[in-house]
C-alpha cells in the first residue's frame, strides 16, 4: 500500500493571522474546534493526521454522514 498525500492548497504559515481564521477542510477529516469557531493551531494537523489513521487501519471513516452536512454534523458534535 502506498499513500500519499497529494494536496497542501490550504496550508498557510501558522502566524499568518488573516488565513488561520478561514474555516475549511475536509468534513471527515477537520478538527472539531475549527467547526466550533475556535482558532486554528497545530493540534487540528494531527487531528487530521489521526483520521487518515484511523482509515487506514479501521477500513472506515471516523464520522458517519450520507452528506458532507452530516459529516460535518457528526464531526462537530461528536465524542470519538
Amino acid at each position: 500500500m502506498i499513500v500519499q498525500i497529494a494536496d497542501l492548497g490550504l496550508a498557510c504559515k501558522s502566524d499568518d493571522e488573516e488565513q488561520i481564521i478561514i474555516k475549511c477542510g475536509t468534513p471527515g477529516y477537520v478538527a472539531p474546534e475549527l467547526l466550533n469557531k475556535n482558532a486554528a493551531t497545530t493540534k487540528i494537523d494531527i487531528f487530521s493526521l489521526g483520521c487518515v489513521f484511523f482509515n487506514l487501519i479501521t477500513y472506515s471513516f471516523l464520522f458517519k454522514g450520507n452528506t458532507a452536512s452530516d459529516v460535518l454534523k457528526d464531526n462537530q458534535y461528536s465524542d470519538p
